[in-house]
């Protein structure tokens, strides 16, 4: 079973809204030892997603930041995915095929990790509010990829459960009212980040994942 926390759920989400003529990215962290529950999520990039210095520097950044992170019950952040969500016109993309750097930042994953990765392709043939209100079925598809293995294994909808927020609102109900608040716009990327640090500076969106768990 994966499981994905509300504020990565949603901030996948948030991101693909605010830039929705553009495709987006992002990576997911877990605690260590729990590969399979995603915790957060980090945006990357709307502008510079073929850029390989841009993405190397991104890399290395959120890793850094995993280094100097230490959860509640003591365990550290690590890379275990990534996300994807292509612009509008573009909503059929095959991990294996469609989405070179997706492949290549999940393949540095599990090389990295020694155990495993998995990449989330978010389904932009819709508006994202409206794929936002059926999480459970076709708003995303998750992939899993380990060690010497060459191609990504579909995860079955079944298998993968979406958080709650702390006062206990569905994901899909949350995310709804977030969109409806224009909570998108609050939501900062790592172009942003690197192209006015002062402007942009909170490249982890740790207010907004406040916000976030109180939708």
């Amino acid at each position: 079973m994966f499981e994905l926390s509300l504020e990565a759920t949603a901030k996948m989400f948030l991101h693909a809204a605010k830039h929705p003529c553009s495709p987006v990215n992002g990576l997911l962290l877990s605690l260590e030892g729990n590969r399979q529950c995603i915790v957060d999520a980090i945006p990357l990039f709307h502008c510079n997603l073929a850029l390989q210095p841009m993405a190397e520097a991104a890399l290395y950044m959120v890793d850094h930041y995993c280094q100097q992170t230490v959860a509640s019950d003591g365990s550290r952040l690590t890379i275990a995915g990534y996300y994807f969500a292509p612009e509008m016109k573009h909503h059929k993309v095959d991990p294996n095929k469609g989405n070179v750097l997706g492949l290549r930042m999940g393949e540095k994953i599990v090389e990295n990790s020694g155990v495993g990765g998995c990449v989330v392709i978010l389904n932009n043939d819709q508006p994202v509010s409206t794929a936002a209100e059926s999480l459970q079925h076709t708003s995303f598809r998750l992939y899993t990829n380990s060690v010497g293995e060459s191609d990504w294994t579909l995860v079955k909808p079944g298998d993968i459960e979406c958080g709650c927020s702390s006062v206990g609102t569905e994901a899909a109900i949350a995310i709804g009212a977030m969109m409806s608040s224009r909570l998108q716009h609050q939501i900062t990327d790592m172009d942003e980040h690197l192209s006015d640090i002062q402007a942009h500076p909170d490249w982890t969106n740790q207010a907004l994942n406040q916000l976030i768990s109180q939708t």
